[in-house]
């Protein structure tokens, strides 16, 4: 007899996005608590967006070293950050794209 597809495979449970390994074998939530450690993060819709966390950005001193070493522009002032607001990822989980469940009759 021969197996299909999708009869061959094992159903398990879903991991949330938190709990899969992303980088280096870390979890999102790994992640944004090591980022955020310190820190008064919140999350639109409460879901972190790890494109917006501090690892995400080039590192400053980084950038303007490239900056002079390639005649790109001439710093004359910097802005120092106090807090910010990170968007998120309003494409997962978010509420208004949730479902209802149908009324029940």
């Amino acid at each position: 007899m021969r197996k299909t597809a999708s009869a061959s495979r094992r159903t398990v449970p879903a991991a949330t996005s938190a709990e899969r390994p992303t980088c280096a074998g870390r979890t999102e939530a790994e992640i944004v608590a090591e980022q955020t450690a310190g820190i008064d993060a919140r999350f639109f819709c409460g879901v972190p967006d790890v494109s917006e966390l501090p690892g995400a950005y080039k590192n400053a001193a980084t950038v303007r070293a490239q900056i002079a070493e390639f005649v790109l522009a001439e710093v004359v002032d910097t802005i120092e950050p106090i807090g910010c607001i990170m968007a998120g990822d309003w494409q997962r989980d978010a509420p208004w794209r949730k479902k209802k469940p149908a009324a029940r009759v």
